[in-house]
């Protein structure tokens, strides 16, 4: 995230895991690399986890002339998980001589905390949003003259993608002019949780027992935020990815396997008191003259390592806020 040096000194702080669970240890060391003697007093690590968020609303009205007027409305809001400094070691004031240091350190996460995440975004109204689920770690070694510094984030999924479940759903419906038989869909998935960069499959069997075709059936990906700031409620749902696959004609049945490769640079499902990103996919059979018929099964993303797959950073377009 951030480093200070002091002429070519550092601290640096190194985790075991790139990932952790809530209620999980946290281990990891500090690396001290000093290229001449340093007078410090104590080597501090803090924990900070929280979530932040802001809606810089746009209200457009007319004045008592008439005359068209624009207006803007901030509201911010925080919530802190924990908070919590210690010392790693201390020296007294005493003189570190040149080399390289490894201080190992552990923190016991809380349970329950939310996944990270982080959001910004310009709504098609002028409003501004921006929401954060982070968790930080900071190493100060207070040297007199220059204290050198790091500071990581830290990453943090919920519990919620700890156990995977399997999905079974159904929809039928009939049509005004499609004869006196129904349309049924059938959906299976063997699982709820994915990785990003992983493939989601899902079996879908047909019961066109109608005379319209259905002309093809496509595959979503639905994205739900919702950001809360001192009584304001943004919420949108966004598609992120789709898929289209074939049909099945009148009269007939189908059976097939779907897919949908994630991107792998998906945010985790994380919820928040102020922030919430949920998921969903939409599963649609499409046909003309006439509404779709849907499933809509949820689905949880993990902010996990896929093997053969870069880790998914949520924080490289983190600008930060106030």
């Amino acid at each position: 995230m951030g480093k200070h040096t002091n002429n070519g000194s550092s601290v640096n702080i190194v985790f075991q895991k790139p990932y952790y669970l809530a209620s999980e240890i946290v281990s990891g060391q500090v690396d001290v690399k000093l290229t001449q003697p340093v007078q410090a007093n104590n080597l501090m690590v803090k924990f900070v986890g929280m979530e932040k968020t802001k809606i810089e609303n746009t209200v457009h009205y007319q004045d008592a002339q008439g005359n068209p007027q624009v207006k803007h409305e901030t509201f911010k809001e925080k919530k802190e998980f924990f908070k919590q400094s210690f010392v790693l070691q201390t020296f007294n004031g005493g003189i570190i001589q040149p080399g390289a240091y490894s201080l190992p350190f552990q923190y016991q996460l809380p349970a329950d905390l939310p996944g990270v995440f982080y959001d910004e975004r310009k709504e098609a109204d002028g409003d501004k949003i921006k929401a954060a689920i982070m968790y930080k770690v900071k190493v100060c070694l207070d040297v007199r003259g220059s204290d050198l510094e790091d500071k990581e984030f830290l990453v943090i999924n919920s519990l919620v993608s700890k156990v995977p479940q399997p999905i079974a759903l159904q929809n039928e419906k009939k049509f005004m002019f499609g004869g006196s038989g129904k349309l049924r869909m059938f959906v299976e998935l063997a699982k709820n949780v994915f990785l990003p960069g992983e493939t989601l499959f899902a079996k879908v069997r047909l019961d066109n027992e109608s005379k319209k075709d259905v002309a093809a059936v496509k595959i979503k990906l639905m994205r739900e935020l919702t950001t809360k700031a001192q009584g304001r409620v943004k919420h949108v749902v966004q598609e992120i990815q789709r898929k289209k696959f074939a049909g099945c004609k009148a009269k007939s049945k189908s059976e097939q396997m779907i897919d949908l490769p994630l991107s792998p640079k998906s945010f985790g499902t994380t919820q928040g008191k102020l922030v919430s990103c949920l998921y969903h996919i939409d599963i649609e059979c499409d046909i003309a003259m006439a509404a779709d018929l849907e499933v809509h099964p949820p689905v949880i993303i993990a902010l996990l390592p896929l093997p053969g797959v870069q880790m998914f950073n949520p924080f490289a377009a983190y600008s930060g806020f106030k």
